[in-house]
């Protein structure tokens, strides 16, 4: 009997996501859609607000990844660790608001992604 084939070539590996990340991740976007709506976030996409949401979110991406740094980098931000609204992990904060700024440049109405700009190589 031949082994089941599979045509997988030039497909995401959604093997190689490090899950505990990814769970943690999914943490702040459950605590999100509970504190502003499952997809608020996405509220801006292609209005007159794009630029300024997506501002905002490279901001707050900033902010959570400086308040993760093992030493304070400034007297504004102080070495948390974790979030103290949500009570998870800084990074994956920063990660969620990254991903809301990658989401905004797809779908940016002047200079969108192309699908074959965001195919694997």
């Amino acid at each position: 009997m031949e082994p089941t084939r599979k045509n997988d070539a030039g497909k995401p590996r959604f093997s190689l996501m490090p899950l505990d990340c990814v769970e943690e991740v999914l943490r702040v976007l459950t605590f999100g859609a509970a504190e502003y709506g499952a997809q608020n976030w996405r509220s801006d996409i292609g209005t007159s607000r794009h630029y300024a949401t997506r501002n905002r979110f490279i901001d707050a991406a900033f902010r959570h990844f400086c308040a993760a740094a093992p030493e304070p980098i400034s007297d504004n931000v102080q070495d948390e660790g974790f979030d103290k609204d949500s009570g998870l992990h800084h990074l994956a904060h920063a990660i969620v608001n990254l991903m809301f700024v990658h989401t905004y440049d797809i779908h940016n109405p002047n200079t969108g992604m192309k699908k074959h700009e965001r195919t694997i190589r």
